[in-house]
């Protein structure tokens, strides 16, 4: 399911994915289509990588650049990353296509002085160029070579890579308060990729596309039409108490920015609290019936 607030990102992004999976041509210049998500914590931008894999039919994997195993670094307690992406890129070789999605982008920040941050970074380009290192090992044992070109062609010709990030403290800066009667409203322009290339770096951010797609700071109205959307699809016997407590809620989650985990947390709190009705009816109707027994 695409939240209204998602939806001018999702219908942009299958649009790509399908020119990616469908068109072909002897021209030889390659099609970029890899694409950057920004927007702030909380918008659903894993959630909306995943319903664009659904809608184009194909399968999709997330990598987070958090967990992301470097090769040779096996000794952290981790497989390596590479291998895995190999592995699932020949799983893919009889689909359509596939979706990449690489989350927690903006963790490469500042590679040039993190040689941990820098070494993720080299694969990330030889991923985004189509790349896979010829020297892949998947366990204790080597990929064949003919494996790593199998899923490299896949990777190069049908295959849709993602990146998002938040980038808090781009959206923070946008809605920080200013003091006085007479206070300049701050404007702190939207990201594009001129700004994240002073974050990532230049030669990362020529991989993806020049134009970025960005989802802003969710607004009251937004989480209205989530609330409302949302609220037909859960279970009768919840539904009511969904709704109650979701309105009573929604300033306070508009306000700390909580985005669709909102819905997760009133989902719970809504079905604990018809549970604990029940558990009290039950209680009172059994006090009762004990006290009609010990009327004479």
């Amino acid at each position: 399911m695409i939240y209204a607030h998602q939806q001018a990102a999702f219908d942009e992004l299958v649009a790509v994915g399908r020119v990616r999976f469908t068109f072909s041509s002897d021209c030889p210049v390659r099609m970029k289509t890899s694409t950057l998500v920004v927007a702030p914590s909380g918008s659903g931008k894993t959630h909306l990588s995943a319903a664009v894999a659904a809608e184009l039919a194909v399968p999709y994997l997330r990598v987070c650049i958090s967990s992301w195993m470097i090769m040779g670094s096996s000794g952290r307690g981790g497989a390596p990353t590479l291998p895995r992406i190999c592995s699932f890129l020949r799983s893919c070789r009889d689909k359509e296509g596939a979706v990449i999605m690489i989350d927690e982008i903006e963790r490469l920040g500042n590679f040039a002085t993190n040689s941990w941050n820098s070494s993720i970074m080299l694969e990330a380009f030889q991923l985004l160029d189509g790349i896979l290192p010829t020297n892949l090992v998947d366990g204790e044992s080597e990929i064949s070579s003919y494996a790593i070109k199998e899923a490299a062609n896949f990777l190069s010709t049908r295959t849709l890579i993602l990146a998002g990030g938040a980038f808090q403290d781009l959206w923070d800066r946008r809605s920080r308060p200013t003091i006085g009667f007479d206070a300049p409203t701050y404007d702190e322009p939207l990201p594009d990729l001129t700004v994240l290339a002073t974050r990532l770096g230049k030669e990362f951010c020529n991989r993806f596309r020049s134009r970025i797609v960005v989802m802003g700071p969710l607004k009251l109205d937004d989480y209205s039409r989530m609330l409302e959307q949302t609220a037909p699809k859960v279970s009768p016997a919840f539904r009511k108490t969904f709704l109650r407590l979701g309105e009573a809620r929604i300033a306070e989650a508009c306000r700390i920015q909580q985005g669709p985990r909102f819905l997760e947390e009133l989902l719970l709190d809504a079905v604990l609290a018809e549970r604990a009705a029940l558990v009290n009816y039950a209680k009172e109707t059994h006090q009762f019936q004990q006290l009609s027994a010990d009327c004479p």
